[in-house]
């Protein structure tokens, strides 16, 4: 689970059950690294977009006791994975 996050307009990643902040070129990085260059663009927001989305665990972690296992770079191979298997 990763949430897209703008502050003062740079785009952040948060993967909330490391509490820690990422950029999204971190993200775009990790997927090239992994699958090869990853075309994007960076743009100002759009009408409606939120100014800022921020993901937490927490809840899930309380009630369910459930905490996630996998890294970014693991997520992402899954993705992919997932992604590829689908028909086209």
């Amino acid at each position: 689970m990763a949430a897209a996050v703008s502050s003062e307009g740079a785009t952040q990643i948060v993967q909330p059950w490391q509490r820690r902040w990422l950029q999204h070129t971190t993200v775009l990085a990790e997927t090239a690294r992994i699958a090869g260059p990853v075309p994007n663009k960076v743009g100002s927001r759009r009408p409606g977009d939120s100014r800022r989305l921020v993901g937490d665990i927490a809840k899930s972690k309380l009630e369910l006791g459930w905490t996630p296992t996998r890294d970014l770079a693991t997520q992402i191979e899954d993705t992919l994975r997932w992604r590829r298997k689908m028909a086209r």
